[in-house]
């Protein structure tokens, strides 16, 4: 068959989910084609499975006869694969099916039986790639849930775990292979005596890992903090002190970051992202002065980045959200000519923008960063910083050809804090208008919520009802 008629008749096939066309397809082949095309067929079988498998872990899927029975249906479409190119056996895949075998049975035995057939699906895969981070890194997670499982908290079970995560730090080769980090926060949570003391040694062993590679590449350390950040946001740490000992780590990592140097742009960005983050959760602890310092770092990569590429929108906008950040910080203090000091920075980070009257989102920000200095420096009271705001926002209506219901909210506080009500209510009046259409009516509910339009709460609600 011709390589060309057999792609075509495969996208329709997975895009169709339809294992049995493609196994009538697969019988129709010649010995010859279905060798020749083995690559091609096999991956059809693992597209079909990657989509369900997909949808099943979304909890997509609904069937007559259970998740059992779809999850046999899962395993089938992998030994399809397997068996049109047994070079390339799928074991990882066919672990996660028996891992989530293991999350619908209530069974300890069940359970555990399912996980051990994971674990040498792994174990088979390991032999083949033993380096390979992200199998020994799905090893540990399946080790720790069978000690979790039988409820029995052996140090040779822990041991044995802990060689795989050293093997897993020791070859990842990306930030999103870290996740490893997190399995230390795993064993401290396990109800056992000794849970401490092995969560001690799995980060001892991450620390002496993490650092002697990073020896050699600092950049292991942005990946590092990127995870930190991570259990940060959205890990919960159980108590205040587990927290603070996790910030402290994002700290002290960030510390051997602080003069990197680098020609590319999206790399800078990444620190200034990490120092930005760890600046942002410092400032909510009542760290303010740690909370600046890690700002000010934000805001010297961020700028690196668009000394580089001045064209980007994203490099001005997140320094000047940074500067903005401090800002807010010494506005607590009372601290009028830092806070003034620091929105003329921004202003001179957004002239830099090339060609900023072309750009919408540019528009955007730095009308909203000059709605801001207005604020913080004046209490609006300058009119000079709010129509150089209007000036952008503008702009950006222009440019946003009406997608945009943001640059006519904006607009309209500006026209309010500079004391034309009327105005601020005809460009709702426009927005409300331009936004509208035959199956829905624009609501104005942000704008009636904002504080800043309090006075005319209830001409807005008019507008927002009529």
């Amino acid at each position: 068959m011709d390589k060309d008629a057999l792609d075509e008749q495969l996208l329709e096939i997975t895009n169709a989910r339809d294992d049995g066309r493609l196994h009538d397809l697969v019988e129709s082949l010649s010995a010859d084609d279905r060798q020749r095309y083995k690559r091609e067929l096999a991956d059809a079988y693992l597209d079909i499975y990657a989509v369900w498998h997909y949808d099943y872990m979304c909890d997509k899927v609904t069937t007559t006869e259970g998740p059992d029975s779809f999850l046999a249906y899962l395993l089938e479409l992998l030994a399809e694969a397997d068996k049109l190119d047994p070079s390339h056996i799928n074991h990882q895949q066919r672990a996660y099916c028996y891992e989530s075998w293991a999350d619908l049975k209530e069974n300890q035995e069940e359970k555990l039986t399912y996980l051990e057939k994971a674990e040498q699906e792994i174990l088979q895969a390991l032999k083949m790639e033993p380096d390979s981070s992200l199998l020994n890194n799905h090893l540990v997670g399946i080790l720790l849930d069978k000690i979790k499982t039988g409820n029995q908290y052996r140090d040779e079970d822990f041991a044995i775990a802990l060689a795989y995560f050293e093997q897993g730090l020791l070859n990842y080769r990306g930030g999103n292979q870290l996740t490893l980090i997190y399995k230390c926060i795993d064993i401290v949570r396990m109800p056992f005596s000794r849970n401490k003391y092995w969560h001690g040694v799995f980060l001892e062993k991450q620390h002496t890992v993490l650092h002697r590679r990073a020896e050699k590449d600092p950049l292991i350390y942005l990946d590092w903090v990127t995870e930190m950040k991570r259990i940060i946001e959205n890990y919960d740490p159980e108590t205040p002190l587990q927290l603070q000992d996790v910030i402290q780590q994002a700290v002290d990592l960030l510390k051997r970051l602080t003069n990197f140097e680098s020609e590319n742009p999206e790399r800078l960005n990444e620190l200034g992202h990490a120092f930005a983050k760890t600046a942002g959760v410092l400032d909510k602890t009542g760290s303010t002065a740690d909370a600046l310092y890690h700002y000010e770092m934000a805001v010297k990569y961020f700028t690196m980045a668009q000394d580089i590429n001045p064209a980007a929108w994203t490099y001005p906008v997140y320094a000047t959200n940074a500067l903005m950040a401090m800002a807010a910080i010494y506005h607590a203090r009372h601290d009028k000519a830092t806070v003034l000091a620091l929105f003329e920075r921004g202003q001179g980070i957004f002239l830099k923008i090339y060609k900023p009257e072309e750009d919408f989102t540019a528009n955007i920000y730095w009308g909203e960063f000059l709605i801001a200095y207005a604020r913080l420096v004046y209490d609006f009271g300058s009119p000079g910083i709010l129509q150089q705001a209007e000036e952008k926002l503008l702009i950006a209506q222009e440019l946003g050809r009406n997608g945009y219901d943001h640059p006519y909210i904006a607009r309209a506080k500006v026209a309010l804090k500079l004391g034309d009500r009327e105005k601020c209510l005809a460009i709702l009046r426009e927005c409300k208008a331009v936004f509208s259409h035959a199956h829905a009516t624009y609501s104005l509910s942000k704008v009636i919520e904002d504080e800043d339009f309090v006075q005319l709460k209830q001409e807005i609600i008019a507008i927002h009802n009529s």
